[in-house]
């Protein structure tokens, strides 16, 4: 099991929850993030924020899968 958290420095924390260890940092973001979310299943880890991109990560592996989107979309929350 995973845990996400978003630092002040516009990077994604991952870590294994069993034992509190860092298993990754995420930092393709340019701008505050402010919505993570878990798909059910923990595949995925999806990620927006105030640089108007969502990014979709492998949280098991540390890898962008999806990003970019046009930055005249907006990505208001992620759930």
């Amino acid at each position: 099991r995973l845990l996400a958290c978003a630092d002040s420095d516009d990077t994604i924390h991952v870590w294994n929850a069993a034992t509190w260890q860092t298993q990754h940092l995420l930092n393709q973001h340019e701008d505050e993030i402010r919505a993570l979310a878990f798909s059910l299943d923990g595949r995925f880890l999806a990620s927006g924020g105030l640089d108007r991109i969502l990014h979709v990560w492998d949280p098991q592996r540390g890898r962008l899968l999806s990003g970019g989107n046009s930055p005249s979309r907006h990505s208001v929350s992620v759930t």
